[in-house]
């Protein structure tokens, strides 16, 4: 029973796998093939694994036990190596030491935030070594007592002009600084200096007052005040500090020895100054002075400051700063007259000094008359360039306007300063003419970020059309701070800068018709010549580094534009576009100010019961429109995704202290004097487009538990901002949050924006802004560009989307460096942008390592770079981070005390490479001579893609080599060294053939008898006279080799076969080749001059010499000169009667017979054929015969001279080229000096061709040879017609490019198709020599394939479009003759279509239905009459032939006839089982 019952069920199962198998199609597996992958070295040889034929060996200094470097033999890991037997242990390297007497500790105290001048350390007072600079010192750093140090760090050398190196700590704390000093960098002084900063926000600080005499030639007292407000929050002298001065020891106890005195009348001490003592803590304090009156008593006002203490040292070196405050007289007068010839009163003029550093203007002391003059005195904080001043003398009556002295200094000295001569002029008018409906404005410039309106000194009045109105202004003479403004309701804002006036005159403005009127536009292509490289449209708002603050009452918030809008990088007058605050949630009320030239670029901003989100943007800007030059520019609206976002807390709420940790990347280890929290205006984290869940990752700080939650705030490109509603966010279990970043990508601009991060916990809420931008980062092969990147490839990492935040704010920023940052583990990658570039002009420079590691059977692979960050370098103020959120209206003056400032910025996205494994190919070098018969025996030296790595052949010849550039050199006995190069890449996989590639290498020439080995030197034989007689490669080489002091003459040709040549040094003799030729000349040499000879000195000439060959001078200073016979010829050194077919290349001068020609040296019945070109990115000095000195005024003189060669400069300004020199003196220039038409190229882009001579055709160039009967006239014959052929090919070339480029863009016209097939037909009918210089071919063929694709595009539509018609056209189906024509026509044109085609057929469904219908209707008439043909015509109906469309419908008619059989084969199983069953149950019954 048991049995039957399995066998039931096993029949029963198999039925139904059986029953199922009909709707199962049989899979096909092809054999998987896996390819071998050779993994190489950098220079493409393979290192596993090696087989037979490679020929690899382990080179003989390998260490070939394959592990780690063994320890000593004492065992100790640290110990000193012991050298082995015979092995000379090397000299001890010398390291700086500490001078002696020199303590290896100092402390100091310092208030957080300012800078610690290093001036002992700079000055050379600790260590001992010759020739140390901030660049020796190095330093460690330690936050926790000298627990833990960070990574040791230089101070970075400055871009330009010195630095002071600096420490500077923005969080209060002890901290410990560790230096050592080292010649190299590596081997550091054994002894180091520490130093122990103890940082304080307010410490209590000792103050000296050094104090100089008066203008009476006596010593002054001062008075210290405490600092307040008045209600509009201007400053005011508050209560005086009573018994605040001390004695020298700082304590109220006279110090024994001294002589009792009253320390608040001072001390004169040995120096001459009178000296003040207090204890202070650190804060805003004023001082006044007071000199003797008559009687004796101290009423006389001297004026003073207000100072921040301590104040910055001077950079400089100078004296003061810090605790140490160095007062000095100063008193300013005008020695100008009024128009009635007497002078300027104390009631008629005022003078006013301003220090911005400070913030403060100076009060003036009691004016008094000396000589006529009236005098105002002022007690200065004298600090040299750490305390700059502006001053002004202002008329007090009509008729006369101010004067100004920006920018003073004032050094510290006990006497009385010089007094300062003002001048008061008369002031000019400036009538403006405006547009009626328009908005007129001029500005003054105080200081940066301190401007004002001029108001006009009339009403306007409006024209008599009425289109124009006009209004005048008084303003000062030659004063170029001057600056205006133009609006309406239609235009974009105009704005521009105020040429200095030196007497009245007229200023009109208006909109041209084509002034822009977009005024949201976020175009960048309009800009000035420098702007179009800086500009980003970044904006900044100074409410907080978090971007959140509660305020209370109401606070003035300041937004800046970046790049600012200035009229050059130094004199930084400015102007800003017209900003926009919007209250985005809340009810804070927002009360716009015009800060200078602008509109609402501050704000009032009092706060409302509930937290207020605000946005700020601004519009464009055409600034200079009638000429953007360099600075001006159509200046684009905010770029939306950095519109600014702050939050201010409102007064209903309660505020707390959580908040939210984002970091910033920097290196490992290292230590930043920056702030470590995350600053809303200067960092960005960045997310890379192509990532799927971008996040922002960051940990909070809380009182007892907390609730974080995000909201995204974006802007799109008509700036409006939206606000997200807040989401919750948890923490993973390590305390991380992350806020997914895929939002923003359907939001605002879809380029990101800003993350308000919200937090609330047991002390209320609180917030923090992060702003966030999506960057592309894409990934070019510089190694072999165009194709797949692979291992040991160098890679260049370019963005669009970054941003610099660190801009040049005038008086503050002046970075100079940036440096994008990544890291592949522990390997770091930089890049360099220049000062002022914006950021997505920067690029990383990366090497994809030989051993990345692919997956099992993996094509690709994924390369990593992370960590990224800015890495930046700036001269600024000490702590310049915080310095924009403490501005005032005062602004700020230009920072004569600046140092350098180095910090780390931004999060990057991580940069994701994919790397294709390695192909490579055997290579086979196949080596003929000129007659294309092949070379045996050739010594062959193949460098690898770094021009420098030989590579070894494998046992059978050939190489294995990976895509890149190859250079060879090949020499044999016989032959002329022939060098050259060859680039292998993915088409070359196409050349394979018996898995060998076979490259062709230029042909080696043959020589003839005694061709130089390159070894050989030979002294030759003297004639009667001392002359040396050369008949040999040989001699010639021994005789470069000598001092150049004797005279030389050839007795027969020269062929050096093209090995390496070193010229003959000087020549001070005669050379006289006497008509013979040096052959195969080869100079490629980093020394800076560079031909046969060096140096043809004074007196000294070459007569009648031809020479071939090529002279290249790598050299990349101003003095690489080269020459195809003399790289430098002095005053009276002379060439006559030779002929140079040597190409030349140098970075500066360069020329076919001479590279620099000084002078009086003179050149006569020469010519030149060789090209000569330039390494230079801009100055060169070249010329087919020679170069000039260093001007195109200064060169040799030239007579009977040709050159057919080309001369090809940088079209840079300084590019000065001649097609015989670049001098342009006339009379340099004797007779028949000709140069072939059409061979310079790249002239100056200022002076174009500075050389002279006579540009001659062809044809004229032999007419002009002919007549001038040369014994070489053959040789430049042969020559002309060569180079005649090669211009000939070049122009027909040409053509044919002139052809492709008139191509344009490629469309289905007759007009588009006639420019093809002419590009075609002339391109077709070139030689092959004409086709090889065609630049332009792939553009053709490109042009060709996509006319083709757009025919066959057409086509294909014509016939969907006539399939879709046929089926449209069938209508209502009915059973006769013509709805079954249009149903078979259909069906016809359908199925004559591809698949692809099918499925754009919109209404196949249609046709299918018409198909059902029709036959329905034949089905019905059938059943009726019992006959199977059609009613219609009577015929018997075709059966199906069983296609259907796949991809539209489901086979429904017909089945697969192995199907079938499965299907029956499962009944009759199916049926043998049950008559079992039936069988089995008859048995047991």
């Amino acid at each position: 029973m048991k049995t039957s019952k399995r066998l039931l069920s096993l029949l029963l199962a198999l039925t139904m796998v059986l029953s199922l198998m009909g709707n199962l199609s049989v899979a096909a597996f092809a054999e998987e093939v896996t390819p071998t992958v050779v993994t190489t070295d950098g220079n493409d040889q393979p290192t596993t694994p090696v087989t037979p034929d490679e020929g690899q060996t382990t080179p003989a200094n390998a260490d070939k036990s394959g592990g780690e470097t063994p320890a000593p033999a004492n065992g100790d890991a640290n110990a000193e190596p012991v050298p082995a037997e015979g092995e000379v242990t090397p000299p001890a390297v010398a390291v700086p030491k500490l001078k002696d007497g020199v303590s290896s500790t100092a402390s100091a105290t310092v208030q957080t935030g300012t800078a610690y001048l290093l001036s002992d350390l700079q000055a050379g007072k600790i260590f001992d070594g010759e020739g140390l600079t901030y660049e020796n010192y190095y330093y460690e750093r330690s936050a926790d007592n000298g627990q833990s140090w960070g990574t040791r760090q230089k101070f970075e050398k400055a871009l330009f002009g010195g630095t002071l190196i600096q420490l500077t700590e923005t969080v209060a704390g002890t901290y410990i600084y560790r230096f050592y000093a080292s010649f190299d960098g590596e081997n550091f002084s054994t002894d180091t200096w520490t130093l122990t900063l103890t940082v304080e926000d307010n410490p209590t600080m000792e103050f000296s007052f050094f104090v100089g005499k008066d203008y009476t030639g006596g010593y002054p007292v001062i008075k210290l005040y405490n600092v307040t407000k008045d209600a509009d929050g201007n400053e005011v002298l508050g209560d005086e500090l009573k018994d605040v001065f001390l004695y020298s020891n700082f304590t109220d106890t006279l110090p024994e020895g001294e002589e009792e005195y009253d320390p608040a009348m001072g001390k004169l001490d040995s120096t001459k100054y009178q000296m003040f003592y207090a204890k202070l803590t650190a804060g805003r304090y004023a001082y006044r002075a007071f000199a003797k009156d008559a009687d004796g008593n101290y009423t006389v006002a001297l004026g003073g400051m207000t100072l921040n203490l301590p104040t910055d040292k001077n950079v400089d070196g100078g004296a003061g700063g810090g605790n140490k405050i160095y007062l000095q007289c100063n008193s300013f007068y005008t020695n100008s007259k009024k128009a009635d010839n007497t002078y300027f009163t104390a009631e008629e003029y005022h003078v006013r000094v301003t220090c911005p550093i400070m913030k403060c203007d100076a009060a003036m002391g009691d004016p008094y008359i000396k000589d006529n003059y009236t005098y105002y005195p002022t007690m200065l904080y004298a600090a040299g360039n750490a305390c700059l001043y502006n001053t002004y003398a202002y008329p007090d009556i009509e008729g006369y306007i101010f004067t100004q002295n920006i920018n003073q200094t004032f050094t510290a000295s006990y006497r009385a300063a010089t007094a300062k001569v003002l001048t008061i002029n008369t002031g000019i008018t400036l009538d403006v003419t405006v547009p009626a409906d328009a908005t007129f404005g001029l500005y003054f410039q105080w200081n940066n970020f301190n401007t004002t309106e001029v108001e006009p000194t009339t009403e306007w009045t409006t024209s008599e059309d009425g289109k124009t109105k006009t209004a005048q202004y008084f303003i000062s003479k030659s004063n170029g701070n001057y600056t205006w403004r133009l609006s309406d309701d239609t235009h974009v804002t105009q704005a521009g800068w105020l040429a200095s006036q030196s007497e009245s005159g007229k200023l009109t403005v208006s909109f041209a018709e084509s002034a822009a009127t977009d005024r949201v536009s976020h175009d960048f292509s309009n800009l000035g010549t420098q702007t179009i490289n800086r500009d980003e449209a970044d904006l900044q708002v100074n409410l907080d580094p978090s971007g959140y603050e509660a305020i209370t009452g109401t606070t003035r918030i300041r937004a800046y534009r970046h790049w600012q809008l200035i009229n050059s990088d130094a004199g930084n007058i400015m102007v800003e576009p017209d900003f926009h605050w919007n209250t985005l949630i809340g009810d804070a009320a927002i009360s716009p100010v015009n800060g200078g030239n602008a509109t609402a670029n501050w704000a009032d901003v009092t706060p409302g019961t509930q937290d207020s989100i605000i946005a700020v943007y601004y519009d464009s800007v055409d600034v200079n429109p009638s000429n953007h030059g360099s600075h001006g520019g159509l200046f684009p609206a905010t770029s939306p995704e950095r519109v600014g976002v702050i939050v201010v807390g409102g007064t209903g709420v309660t505020h707390g202290t959580a908040d939210a940790k984002v970091k910033y990347n920097m290196a490992s280890g290292v230590t930043t004097t920056r702030s470590e929290d995350w600053d809303y205006n200067y960092d960005t984290w960045f997310y890379e487009t192509s990532e799927t869940n971008p996040a922002l990752d960051f940990t909070v700080n809380a009182t007892g538990s907390v609730k974080v939650e995000y909201a995204l705030a974006a802007t799109d490109n008509s700036m409006k901002t939206t606000v997200s509603g807040f989401q919750s966010v948890s923490a993973d279990a390590d305390g991380n949050y992350a806020v997914p970043l895929a939002g923003f990508n359907t939001i605002g601009n879809g380029k990101g924006g800003t993350v308000i991060l919200k937090m609330t916990d047991s002390t209320g809420v609180s917030y923090r802004l992060v702003r966030v931008a999506k960057v592309t980062i894409t990934a070019e092969n510089v190694s072999n560009p165009g194709e797949n990147i692979m291992p040991g490839d160098q890679v260049k990492l370019s963005f669009d989307g970054m941003y610099r935040a660190v801009n040049k704010i005038s008086g503050i920023f002046n970075p100079t460096i940036f440096k994008p940052t990544y890291f592949a583990g522990e390997t770091k990658y930089e890049g360099t942008l220049g000062q002022y570039q914006k950021m997505d002009n920067a690029t990383v420079t990366v090497t994809i390592p030989e051993d990345v590691t692919f997956a099992d059977g993996a094509a690709t692979a994924q390369y990593t770079l992370t960590n990224g960050y800015t890495y930046g370098s700036m001269y600024a103020a000490a702590n310049p981070f915080a310095f924009l959120y403490s501005m005032t209206d005062t602004g700020v003056g230009t920072n004569f005390n600046a140092v350098t400032v180095n910090y780390y910025m931004n999060h990057y996205a991580d940069a994701v490479v994919t790397v294709y494994q390695k192909v490579t190919y055997k290579t086979k070098l196949n080596i003929t001579d000129e007659n294309g018969k092949a070379v045996d025996g050739v010594t062959v030296t193949l460098l690898g893609r770094d021009g420098k790595t030989p590579i070894t052949p494998n046992e059978n010849g050939t190489y294995t080599l990976g895509y890149g550039v190859y250079t060879y050199t090949l020499s044999k006995n016989g032959y002329v060294v022939t060098r050259g190069s060859f680039s292998l890449g993915s088409a070359d996989a196409a050349n394979v053939k018996d898995g060998i590639l076979t490259v062709k290498t230029a042909a080696m020439p043959k020589v003839g008898e005694n061709a130089w080995d390159g070894k050989t030197k030979t002294e030759p034989k003297k004639d009667g006279n001392g002359v040396y007689l050369i008949g040999t490669a040989a001699e010639l080489a021994w005789f470069a080799a000598t001092d150049g002091k004797s005279s030389a003459k050839l007795t027969a040709d020269i062929e050096l076969a093209g090995y390496d040549w070193t010229p003959l040094k000087k020549f001070y003799g005669t050379f006289d080749g006497q008509g013979h030729v040096i052959r195969n000349l080869y100079i490629n040499s980093t020394s800076n001059t560079l031909g046969l000879i060096s140096y043809l000195q004074g007196g000294a000439s070459v007569t009648g010499l031809g020479i071939t060959g090529s002279v290249t001078c790598t050299n990349n200073t101003r003095i690489a000169q080269a020459g195809g016979i003399v790289g430098y010829m002095y005053d009276k050194a002379s060439i006559t009667q030779c002929w140079s077919a040597v190409n030349v290349t140098s970075n500066k001068h360069a020329g076919g017979i001479a590279g620099y020609t000084a002078g009086g040296s003179i050149i006569t019945n020469c010519y030149a054929s060789g090209n000569i070109t330039t390494t230079s990115k801009n100055e060169c000095y070249l010329g087919g015969i020679c170069g000039s000195g260093f001007s195109n005024t200064n060169g040799a003189t030239l007579t009977n001279c040709y050159s057919i060669g080309d001369v090809t400069g940088t079209s840079g300004a300084a590019s000065y080229l001649g097609g015989l020199s670049p001098d342009k003196t006339a009379a340099h220039y004797v007779d028949n000096c000709f140069y072939l038409d059409g061979t310079v190229s790249k002239e100056s882009s200022k002076y174009g061709v500075t050389g002279l001579g006579t540009a001659k055709t062809a044809a004229e160039m032999k007419a002009a040879i002919e007549a001038n009967n040369n014994p070489f006239n053959p040789q430049m014959l042969a020559d002309l017609a060569v180079r005649a052929q090669e211009i000939a090919d070049k122009a027909a070339a040409k053509n044919v490019d002139d052809l492709i480029d008139a191509i344009g863009d490629v469309t289905l016209t007759d007009d588009c198709k006639a420019k093809i097939d002419a590009a075609r037909k002339a391109y077709d009918a070139l030689t092959d020599a004409q086709k090889a210089l065609v630049s332009k071919l792939d553009i053709l063929t490109d042009a060709e394939a996509k006319l083709a694709q757009l025919k066959k595009e057409a086509a294909d539509k014509a016939a969907v479009d006539d399939v879709i018609a046929k089926i449209d056209a069938i209508g209502k189906v009915k059973l006769d003759k013509a709805s079954k024509a249009k149903i078979t026509a259909a069906r016809a044109a359908y199925d004559a279509l591809d698949d692809e085609l099918k499925a754009q057929v919109t209404n196949y469904n249609t046709l299918l239905a018409a198909e059902k219908r029709y036959q329905q209707l034949r089905d019905k008439q059938n059943a009726n009459d019992g006959s199977t043909s059609d009613s219609a015509d009577g015929k018997t109906d075709s059966k199906t032939d069983g296609k259907t469309d796949g991809k539209n419908v489901k086979s429904g008619n017909t089945a697969d006839n192995s199907h079938l059989t499965l299907w029956l084969g499962g009944v009759v199983v199916s049926a043998a089982a049950l008559a079992l069953l039936a069988r089995k149950r008859r048995q047991d019954a």
